[in-house]
């Protein structure tokens, strides 16, 4: 009895051993991985993808054939949809509130976007669909239930500049 006692207390305390050593690697392993991932984040804040509106950016720094999307959100339920069809496109877009929405469908030879939200329940709306030629917005939201909305885009509305602060307001621009 005394050996088949020792027996089992001995496969127990081997079990129990390995048991909690698995269970440690697997912890260690995934804060080494979420420390990773603040460090990229670190890492992209640090390099310069902060926003900067003073100036629309010259048509000749887009290169041709490059398609960028930046996107930051800070808050709760803030969505962006992207559809965007175009030879080259520099889009960048910041939301720091809740509730905030951006939907985006273009089609044109060069997209250059930079889009900040401020607060909670903005929205944005841009549909466009002009292949010839190349558009330009910026846009700051800063305040709560601002709406802007653009649909279509010609020569005389291809490069737009808003700043909306506030509360509930709306721009619609129609150009066809």
């Amino acid at each position: 009895m005394n050996k088949t006692y020792f027996k089992q207390a001995s496969l127990f305390f081997i079990f129990f051993y390995f048991t909690i050593t698995a269970y440690t690697q697997s912890i260690k392993e995934e804060n080494s991985l979420l420390n990773t991932d603040k460090d990229k984040f670190i890492t992209l804040s640090q390099n310069g993808f902060l926003p900067e509106m003073n100036t629309i950016t010259d048509k000749s720094t887009l290169p041709n054939g490059i398609n960028t999307v930046f996107i930051q959100q800070i808050g709760s339920g803030n969505n962006v949809i992207s559809n965007i069809i175009a030879e080259s496109s520099d889009i960048k877009i910041y939301q720091n509130g809740n509730q905030n929405d951006i939907e985006i469908n273009e089609s044109a030879r060069e997209i250059e976007k930079n889009i900040i939200q401020s607060g909670t329940n903005n929205s944005v709306i841009d549909f466009s669909f002009n292949p010839n030629i190349s558009t330009k917005l910026e846009l700051i939201q800063d305040g709560n239930n601002l709406i802007f909305e653009r649909f279509g885009s010609n020569e005389l509305s291809k490069t737009l500049k808003f700043k909306m602060t506030g509360e509930a307001r709306t721009i619609i621009v129609r150009s066809f």
